[in-house]
């Protein structure tokens, strides 16, 4: 008795031999990722990973304390890095010269503040104490209120507090952050570019001014600036008016 054996159309066939061999081609492709060996990308090579980055789970009260200290004892040596005792003196020095502070014109620490900056420590010791006894006596609503309006108060009678009028001003002036220097590169990138690369100091320090104070530009007089350039440059070929 012979045994019936169906055959399968060829178009089937090839259909499945196409199938086996994708098969195999996914099975290669990932036995070779499997075993190729991981590569960083070329930009994080200089960087090192110094903390562990897969989550833990904390089983007792020891594994939480030792986890927090390790993070307390990172933070606490990054402050100390970036704010070293110089900066600290600064900054309690400044918070001393504000009106409203707690400390305001608190010995110690404005006299620390003067010495970095060659102050003479008797003198400000004398105007301390003469300023004291001026706030003492004006009333509530005549006194400043703010560090600059501190300043403008000193700045009548600079000669008797030349000590503190000199750091009131190094206050003000002092960066608190590095958004000013930011501004003023982003408005030099504007002011200098490569179809105006070539000018004196001067005229890019003066173009640089109106262009980080662009507020206080916007006010001037138009009319006025043109008056004072037809003034100094009489012959100019420009015709002006």
């Amino acid at each position: 008795m012979q045994i019936f054996e169906p055959k399968l159309p060829t178009s089937v066939t090839i259909r499945m031999y196409d199938l086996e061999e994708s098969c195999d081609m996914q099975m290669k492709r990932e036995r070779r990722l499997l075993c190729a060996v991981k590569q960083f990308p070329s930009y994080l090579k200089n960087f090192i990973v110094d903390c562990p980055v897969q989550r833990e789970k904390l089983q007792n009260r020891g594994d939480f304390r030792r986890e927090m200290f390790s993070v307390i004892d990172r933070l606490k040596k990054e402050i100390e890095r970036r704010f070293f005792n110089d900066n600290k003196i600064i900054m309690l020095g400044i918070k001393a010269l504000v009106p409203e502070s707690t400390t305001f014109l608190k010995t110690e620490d404005i006299v620390a503040f003067g010495r970095l900056y060659r102050s003479k420590s008797q003198d400000l010791k004398i105007e301390l104490e003469n300023m004291r006894r001026v706030f003492a006596r004006k009333p509530d609503g005549s006194k400043p209120k703010t560090l600059l309006q501190l300043q403008q108060y000193i700045s009548r009678v600079a000669d008797t507090f030349y000590e503190m009028n000199r750091l009131i001003k190094i206050a003000c002036t002092l960066p608190v952050s590095t958004c000013a220097c930011e501004r003023s590169f982003s408005t030099l990138r504007i002011v200098k570019n490569y179809m105006r690369t070539t000018m004196v100091q001067n005229r890019l320090q003066s173009l640089m001014i109106l262009g980080v104070h662009s507020s206080r530009s916007r006010k001037l007089d138009l009319h006025n600036i043109v008056e004072k350039f037809d003034t100094l440059y009489s012959k100019s070929r420009i015709q002006l008016h």
